[in-house]
Order: structure tokens, then sequence, then C-alpha cells
């Protein structure tokens, strides 16, 4: 719940939004559905390692992405768009990327955490690591061929 945070220009106090958090996990607990695997966390508890993340990334994400996240497939799989589109990757943060890995996307197009390789969930360093390895593909000036003039 970053977006309602105070320091996010929001209405809750951390602590405000830690109380809300502990009467989710306490009222609805562990979701059976997830048996006895632990999720990522929401947010990374560490810095990402960008080598290691595209190691991640190509067992975990490149049967759909493609193995630079183009998003070219491999024969059979869905055929999706690219992952590291410079105008993509301007427009969500680390934390939108992060979500994305972690739940997947709603439409079921893409699996979360534990779907892509059976019987092996991503861990949460991994997702990190994925993370810190799609922020590193953004460039400096996205939509623009030259930076800024510093005079205008």
């Amino acid at each position: 719940m970053p977006p309602f945070g105070e320091t996010a220009g929001g209405m809750l106090t951390d602590r405000q939004i830690e109380n809300l958090v502990q009467g989710m996990l306490t009222k609805w607990g562990q979701l059976e559905i997830l048996g006895d695997q632990n999720a990522p966390s929401y947010a990374a508890a560490a810095k990402g390692d960008a080598p290691l993340g595209k190691q991640a990334f190509g067992i975990f994400c490149s049967k759909c992405h493609g193995a630079g996240g183009n998003g070219a497939s491999a024969a059979g799989a869905a055929t999706v768009g690219s992952i590291t589109d410079p105008s993509y990757l301007a427009l969500v943060s680390a934390q939108d990327l992060r979500t994305i890995v972690v739940v997947g996307m709603p439409s079921g197009q893409m699996p979360d955490w534990r779907g892509d390789l059976p019987g092996r969930a991503m861990t949460d360093k991994e997702v990190t690591d994925v993370v810190a390895w799609l922020v590193s593909q953004r460039i400096e000036f996205p939509g623009q061929s030259f930076p800024p003039s510093h005079s205008e």
C-alpha cells in the first residue's frame, strides 16, 4: 500500500499501513492456495544483483519474454510484448515490476512467482534480482534521440 503512505503523498502513516496489513493477515491467514510455500515479500529486503537477475530471467521468464526480454518467444509459447521496452520501463517503478513478478498478470497470461517452471518457484532473492536486471535495462532518456538541452 505504498501509494497511501505519507511519504508518497498519501494520508496513512507507516504504522497505520502496518496495522491494516497485520489485520488482513490475522483475519485471512495463510492462503491455502500457497500450500507450504511462502510468497516473496512485497518489498525487496536487499539490493538486487542485475547479472544474477539476468540468469534468473533466463530460467523463469525467457520462455515467453525472450532471452533479452524483447517479447520473442519459444515455439509453442504465447508471444508477449517487450518487457524491456524503454517506454514501458520509463513508466513503471521497480516496485511495480516486483509486484508483477510476484502476483503475475490478472489476465492469466503471466504466471505468478510459482507458475512458470514446474516444481520450482522463484525465491525472494531471484525476484529481487530479476527486478534489478529489468531496472538496469532502462535508458536515460526514453523517447528521445538525444538528451534535452539545459538551456531550455
